[in-house]
């Protein structure tokens, strides 16, 4: 069986990622040479929601500072200890998601990058 998704315009996109209501993200990536040339963007798009992320501990995620702007995880066996911190606790998972929200305003915004 195959799920039929329908298109929307990309200017929608934040809409329907923040409708979602997505209370922890996950970004979760190999290290390998391929996945050290992607961007950060899953994180940055998050965090423009103010959504707190778990992610690998891998380039594109470097950006991410541990404990305050995301959980960055080394091991496969860490994924399970980062989610159950941040479902177990609410105030770290908005502080998390505030902070990210922060970083990503203040340094990747398309007035900085082009400046």
């Amino acid at each position: 069986m195959k799920a039929l998704r329908k298109w929307y315009p990309i200017d929608e996109y934040p809409q329907r990622v923040k409708d979602l209501n997505i209370d922890i993200a996950l970004a979760p990536l190999r290290d390998s040479d391929f996945n050290r040339a992607k961007s950060n963007l899953r994180w940055l798009e998050y965090s423009a929601l103010k959504i707190p992320t778990v992610a690998s501990n891998v380039e594109p995620f470097r950006c991410i500072e541990d404990q305050k702007t995301g959980l960055l995880v080394t091991e496969p066996g860490e994924w399970e200890n980062a989610i159950s911190e941040l479902i177990e606790d609410q105030s770290k998972r908005k502080m998390i998601g505030e902070n990210a929200y922060h970083e990503v305003k203040k340094n990747f915004n398309v007035e900085k990058i082009a400046a």
